[in-house]
């Protein structure tokens, strides 16, 4: 996939109260996927992404290197990182 067609998102776009001035936003982690399904595909973001796992099991692949997701990992992105989730069962984080 060409790093141009990947989409990138701005906090604002994923936030459930949309604001333009939205600079901080926290959400439990299995809500968040389930409010954005698309963000299973290879994705960015314009802000910087901090996700703890409490339970997790599966694949999560940052600037396309694969990293097994455990529980109890911390994981933080940059702006502009390509990432991409694919867990097996329920996650929680």
């Amino acid at each position: 996939m060409s790093n141009k067609a990947i989409p990138v998102y701005d906090i604002c776009s994923l936030a459930e109260e949309s604001s333009e001035s939205l600079h901080f936003m926290a959400d439990e982690f299995a809500h968040y996927l389930e409010q954005h399904p698309h963000l299973s595909f290879p994705h960015k973001h314009s802000f910087y992404h901090l996700v703890y796992f409490i339970k997790a099991a599966g694949r999560h692949s940052i600037d396309f290197v694969e990293f097994d997701a455990k529980s109890g990992q911390l994981y933080f992105m940059n702006p502009g990182q390509v990432h991409t989730w694919n867990f097996k069962g329920s996650i929680q984080g």
